[in-house]
């Protein structure tokens, strides 16, 4: 995968010493990613939010070109209203189906038993044939995530890595990955059952795959990655292979398993409240996230959090002619405990051109968030999204009609494979002020939220 901007990337093949780069589709309208090719060297079976912008398993034949859309059925595909990613394909060793994991038809499920902003991430394993028939279902578990599911030597079994869903949030978050513990698991194929667990010990392990027998390894011999500890990088059922410490994703080992091909990761978060640079000697700026704007007729709205609540204000720049705008507390709709908490409320106010309206995001259940717009005096409260996932950050331009991320779309990847990051999927999408004509900006494998409307006039 090659990522040339932040709406699409493209899928390149190479030989393995790296020479002879080559584009495989030459389209940059969609994001494509996580490429497997087939046992014989004929197909490569892919991801691409081609269709519909959801992640599907897509089959092109490289003699030909043609491709296939192999989830986006109407046999496969599932509620529009709900998740409906499909992840990671693998081909069994005859190149007669391909197992991956996928979220759909499971519910939009915040984190911290359903109150969190950012979402866990359920997922079964599945399996379907390249023509796309005989889709199936091979294991599932309710409140777990079952992931990156891989062949045995002789095609009789599927293994893949289980943890809970409440810890597929907390598996990409820096300070509580390190407690997070999944296990290595596989189940026959044919029945689903027979399961077996292939480790035991603590830590968050990924990307199972079994490895040939060899003079050093036996079909039994199953590599994993182990994520987000001291004992970070490559490790082995066996234990007959030296574990090898290093931060790297998405391993995928050679046929004969003597190597590997991974990704590198290195990260630098900004903290809160970090100074950064300065144009202007008189003045000090600071990374925050309070989200202040002012309108052009000279009125600062902002989200409160003095009383806990994040309730929409309204004033002078001066802080004179303080209105409330909208208080979640005293709507009776919220539970205290979470207003309580900070968990509640209304947020990210931003005026319209013409000063007679504010949008901001409301928390309109315990589990959802979404767009609305309100006067400045309180009146004519009007909710534009419903999409049943998070959609947020909403910003006015200057026709009229509001940027905002949503989260409608659902999940690129699977959700504990991210690093570093809150929420981890969102695409900025444009409505027109009265929530029509919704459509989609960008498209990413991560977060792209927080829109901002420049003029043509402030671009050099």
């Amino acid at each position: 995968m090659n990522r040339i901007g932040p709406s699409s990337s493209e899928l390149y093949v190479a030989n393995a010493d790296g020479t002879d780069e080559r584009k495989l589709l030459g389209s940059a309208s969609s994001f494509e990613y996580h490429a497997a090719f087939s046992p014989d060297g004929t197909k490569l079976a892919y991801v691409s939010t081609e269709n519909g912008y959801r992640a599907n398993i897509w089959v092109l034949d490289l003699a030909t070109g043609e491709r296939r859309n192999l989830t986006n059925t109407p046999e496969v595909a599932g509620d529009p209203l709900l998740p409906d990613g499909h992840f990671r394909p693998s081909w069994s060793p005859d190149g007669g189906w391909i197992a991956f994991a996928s979220d759909r038809n499971t519910p939009w499920r915040g984190h911290g038993n359903g109150t969190g902003w950012e979402h866990t991430q359920e997922l079964s394993v599945y399996a379907i044939r390249p023509d796309g028939t005989g889709f199936r279902q091979i294991a599932t578990k309710p409140g777990y995530c079952l992931g990156s599911p891989r062949w045995s030597p002789d095609g009789k079994r599927v293994v893949y890595y289980e943890l809970t869903t409440e810890d597929t949030w907390n598996a990409h978050r820096p300070e509580s990955v390190a407690a997070v513990t999944s296990q290595i698991v596989s189940v026959d194929f044919e029945t689903g059952s027979d399961r077996a667990e292939h480790t035991s010990s603590s830590g968050l392990k990924m990307f199972p795959q079994w490895l040939p027998g060899s003079s050093n390894t036996t079909t039994d011999d199953i590599a994993y990655l182990i994520k987000g500890t001291d004992d970070e990088g490559f490790n082995y059922t066996s234990g007959s292979i030296p574990a090898v410490k290093a931060a790297v994703r998405s391993p995928a080992w050679s046929p004969d398993g003597k190597l590997v091909v991974y990704e590198k990761v290195a990260f630098a978060a900004r903290p809160m409240e970090k100074p950064l640079y300065s144009w202007d000697e008189d003045w000090e700026y600071r990374s925050t996230d309070v989200f202040p704007q002012l309108s052009l007729q000279g009125r600062l709205v902002l989200t409160q959090k003095q009383l806990g609540n994040s309730s929409i204000v309204s004033m002078n720049p001066d802080g004179t002619d303080v209105e409330l705008v909208f208080d979640s507390s005293s709507t009776g709709e919220v539970d205290a405990a979470l207003v309580a908490r900070g968990l509640a409320g209304a947020f990210q106010p931003s005026w319209s051109a013409d000063g007679e309206w504010v949008a901001f995001t409301r928390k309109v259940d315990a589990a959802k968030f979404d767009v609305c717009t309100i006067r400045p005096d309180g009146s004519g409260l009007r909710v534009l999204t419903s999409s049943g996932a998070n959609d947020a950050h909403a910003v006015w331009t200057a026709d009229g009609r509001i940027l905002y991320s949503s989260g409608m779309y659902g999940f690129r990847d699977e959700a504990a494979a991210y690093d570093q990051t809150f929420q981890p999927y969102g695409q900025i999408v444009v409505m027109d002020a009265d929530g029509a004509n919704k459509r989609m900006l960008t498209d990413s494998l991560w977060e792209d939220s927080m829109p901002l409307y420049v003029p043509n006039e402030f671009l050099v």
